[in-house]
């Protein structure tokens, strides 16, 4: 934007234009007319405005955002994590295919979420958003896109679960663990045995399914969480957070319930000579660890 104003006996323009995402200003002073000062401005917006032109990026949009996953977030993320960024990749290319990032603009970027909450969540619509977002902003940054256009889109999707949908009630809970704990005689029921524990320490899927007789310690009645189970890649990665890392007590209903289990576990691999290669506490029949 170009602002022309008069001085003693000359003109001067203040010139203000954005580059690689930061504002910038120009000072010139000295013009004989405002003609004069007016010409000077609109040669130097021309010359900005190639400038800027050129280095914006031709590369498709799925593929920028897998550069920018690569390069600014993959070396911080678990692997749940990145799958859940390739699943935005995923959505992104299905909709624009090979659209170059510079050619999207606010309004193509609102038909995008619109199309999206048609059969989409809300919650889903959100996290789409959000990553999408943060990639523009670098996008912007870097002088890649003239402008973010994310920024200010309306957010809208299908309606989640209810709160009353999501969680037991305390009763529910109380019903379910009872049942749990008193049908656990088989192998197969290794599923009962995965829902007591959750109940009763609070450890998400990944842990539950990580844990190993080693993190097991019947004599001071604790549990150790010390990986977490993917069960995409079908071995043991990190936990969640650094704070994931944990040792808790436990009650004596799921010592016991842990004693009962590791004889079945037992009699099971011995009367059909199998192993457990993993260690694992809630082993199923294919000697791995079950599926969410």
């Amino acid at each position: 934007m170009a602002s022309i104003y008069k001085l003693d006996k000359s003109w001067a323009v203040r010139l203000s234009y954005q580059e690689n995402g930061r504002r910038q200003r120009v000072n010139k002073a000295g013009f004989p007319t405002k003609s004069a000062a007016r010409a000077w401005a609109t040669a130097q917006q021309a010359e900005i405005q190639k400038r800027g032109t050129s280095k914006l990026s031709k590369q498709s949009v799925s593929d920028y955002f897998q550069d920018w996953f690569d390069t600014f977030k993959k070396p911080r993320v678990a692997p749940a994590t990145e799958r859940r960024y390739m699943a935005t990749k995923s959505v992104i290319n299905a909709y624009f295919g090979n659209r170059a990032l510079d050619s999207i603009d606010y309004a193509d970027y609102q038909k995008f979420i619109n199309h999206l909450s048609k059969d989409h969540k809300l919650g889903s619509v959100k996290k789409v958003h959000s990553q999408f977002h943060a990639s523009i902003r670098k996008a912007l940054q870097m002088g890649k896109v003239p402008a973010d256009f994310t920024e200010g889109a309306e957010i809208s999707g299908l309606p989640g679960k209810k709160p009353e949908d999501k969680f037991l009630e305390l009763d529910d809970m109380q019903r379910m663990l009872e049942y749990c704990l008193n049908h656990i005689k088989f192998i197969t029921d290794v599923d009962r045995a995965m829902y007591v524990c959750a109940l009763l320490t609070g450890f998400r899927y990944e842990e539950v399914a990580g844990l190993t007789w080693d993190c097991v310690n019947f004599e001071k009645h604790t549990l150790t969480v010390n990986k977490a189970w993917d069960h995409v890649e079908h071995k043991f990665g990190p936990t969640k957070n650094e704070s994931s890392m944990r040792t808790i007590k436990i009650d004596s209903r799921l010592v016991l319930m842990l004693k009962e289990w590791r004889q079945i576990v037992n009699e099971y691999m011995n009367r059909k000579h199998r192993q457990n290669p993993h260690n694992l506490v809630f082993l199923a029949r294919s000697r791995g660890a079950v599926s969410p």
